[in-house]
């Protein structure tokens, strides 16, 4: 069943489904047919016999070699001829795994050569979780220590953190379905009869993933309002019927283009505001020097921590975007070093929670939330204690006081000591009938479950100004950018901040109006 808010948002939307239904499957597509296009062990079983050979494909050792190629460079040494078997959902841990329960890590394709082995890790859109590229790079150096390993992670887009975050993701090297889709469109000569066919139809598959939206999808999705994309996009797509789930997938596709022309846009606005270019951060990588495919976000104002009094920084960022709406989100803490600074400044004013419910009464969306991460660093909606300002009214002093000593990372600190820490602010967390436990007994099972490998915590802050224009960017240039500068600053003035005078007094100071000083120029 859907959950009650998606529910009503399909229903409004039923002729649209049926219209988005209808486009899409006047188009025969075998993999469509048989609803196997999104289901990640299938894309695994379709590759893993396009890298078999002597398979009857007829590519023989085309596809695998190109791409090895692309994915480790054009030197790399794999001999395809020499490759002894392709296997699927391999337990890194042999039969043994079934005696113990534990069968959810398996490679989702290994190749094993003469004297040398390639990992693949195959995601299509799910994303890495539970450490395990560590798991199965570690298993695989200790299974075959004499041979070459290379180790490949496949997914749609490269994840947005990867570049930054290699560890995480234990040093594979990325391909995406885009490198697969051309790859095939160069060998598809290669080969004929139904199998040629079969190859079509995946490759046809794989561009509509790149490809611009059509023109009849367009036109259905044009009637659907912004508010409402965002929380179609946002459904649980398991939680939906069929035809509901394809009706999502168009208008996520459809939601993506729209972004992408606005955060253009964006970037032109900002680029009018700012006094130096340089403090624009596109934080998510489009500004990479990688060729790789890359998913673009938002734009952030870097420097913000640069206005603070030392050691009282706790804004990370400040973004712009147009992720469903044109939008200002501004980011305190999230950090365990921001998060301490977050919560004494809240114990120390006093008239915190006031200016917090002005912001409120002025249009933006404020949360106030304690984070949980496991030991891969991954934080989800289900592992946050969340304070709403206008439910807890003086309690976020309380709340910040709770948890300030409690605030942890992982690697400063024992397992043991993060989750003794950790259960003992949760306890008082609980404790308090102001704050809301998001999902009942969720995160003390979290911990529970987590404290073997170590745990960090931090406290956010999240402010949300969505801008009332339409998405008309280009039409709406002067007035986003009048209000990009008023909302910022009127957002930051949330924090008043004190500084030393040379005369030995104190001068109290907001911090929007220092930060528009500082990187916005005078107009």
């Amino acid at each position: 069943m859907v959950p009650e808010q998606y529910r009503m948002v399909f229903e409004q939307y039923s002729k649209q489904v049926t219209a988005i239904n209808y486009i899409y499957n006047r188009s025969f597509n075998i993999f469509k047919v048989l609803k196997q296009e999104d289901q990640e062990i299938r894309h695994s079983a379709f590759l893993s016999w396009l890298f078999n050979t002597s398979a009857s494909h007829g590519l023989g050792t085309a596809f695998a070699d190109k791409f090895f190629k692309r994915c480790f460079g054009e030197d790399c040494k794999i001999d395809s001829s020499k490759i002894q078997s392709v296997k699927t959902e391999v337990r890194i841990a042999g039969d043994k795994q079934k005696d113990i329960g534990d069968d959810k890590k398996r490679i989702d394709i290994l190749i094993l050569g003469d004297n040398y082995t390639c990992t693949i890790e195959n995601k299509y859109g799910s994303g890495e979780h539970g450490g395990q590229c560590k798991s199965y790079r570690e298993f695989i150096e200790g299974e075959y220590p004499d041979r070459k390993n290379y180790f490949a992670y496949l997914d749609i887009y490269m994840p947005v953190d990867y570049e930054e975050n290699r560890k995480r993701y234990a040093n594979f090297d990325f391909i995406s379905y885009k490198d697969v889709k051309e790859i095939l469109e160069n060998t598809i000569g290669k080969t004929d009869g139904i199998e040629a066919q079969f190859i079509l139809h995946y490759i046809r598959l794989l561009s509509e993933k790149y490809e611009p939206l059509g023109a009849e999808y367009e036109e259905v999705c044009r009637s659907i309002a912004r508010n409402d994309i965002q929380t179609i996009i946002g459904c649980d797509e398991s939680k939906l019927t069929e035809p509901e789930r394809i009706f999502a997938s168009i208008v996520k596709k459809y939601h993506d283009k729209l972004k992408s022309r606005n955060d253009a846009v964006i970037y032109e606005i900002l680029k009018t505001l700012v006094i130096q270019e340089s403090t624009l951060k596109d934080d998510y990588g489009s500004g990479r020097k990688s060729k790789k495919e890359t998913v673009k976000y938002a734009y952030a104002l870097g420097g913000v921590n640069e206005l603070f009094p030392k050691g009282a920084a706790f804004i990370n960022t400040i973004d712009f975007t147009a992720f469903g709406e044109l939008s200002i989100d501004i980011y305190a803490g999230t950090t365990p070093k921001y998060s301490k600074a977050l919560a004494d400044y809240i114990c120390c004013h006093p008239g915190f929670y006031d200016s917090l419910v002005e912001l409120i009464e002025r249009g933006w969306h404020c949360e106030l939330s304690y984070r949980i991460a496991d030991s891969s660093n991954y934080i989800s909606d289900d592992n946050h204690l969340l304070c709403r300002p206008i439910v807890c009214k003086n309690e976020i002093s309380t709340f910040a006081e709770t948890i300030k000593d409690h605030i942890v990372w992982r690697q400063k600190a024992a397992p043991s000591v993060c989750s003794d820490s950790v259960k003992a602010c949760i306890d008082k967390l609980v404790a308090l009938e102001e704050i809301e436990d998001s999902k009942g007994t969720t995160i003390k099972e979290l911990i529970d479950r987590k404290s073997k490998n170590g745990i960090s915590t931090g406290l956010r802050l999240s402010l949300r100004f969505n801008l009332p224009t339409e998405n008309n960017t280009e039409a709406n240039k002067e007035s986003i950018r009048e209000i990009y500068r008023a909302k910022t600053k009127e957002g930051l003035n949330l924090f008043e901040l004190e500084k030393p005078q040379r005369s030995g007094a104190l001068e109290k100071y907001r911090l929007g109006d220092s930060y528009c000083e500082r990187f916005f120029k005078n107009q």
